[in-house]
């Protein structure tokens, strides 16, 4: 497969309680709070890639 066919991303608008819901639920499939994640972004030290890649997704919000 070329550059030129790949799939391009895909977009999801959510609301705000719709991205706090889906938030909540990569988080729960990680088995972890978002203050567990906060606490691994400040030191650099995440538990898991895919702890890391939820934090560069959402990053810090007004939970």
């Amino acid at each position: 497969m070329t550059a030129a066919n790949l799939p391009g991303p895909t977009v999801t608008e959510l609301n705000a309680s719709e991205w706090k819901q889906a938030v909540q639920e990569a988080l729960d499939k990680l088995h972890i709070t978002y203050q567990q994640l906060v606490e691994m972004a400040r030191a650099r030290q995440f538990d898991s890639l895919e702890a890391q890649k939820l934090w560069i997704s959402i990053g810090e919000f007004d939970k």
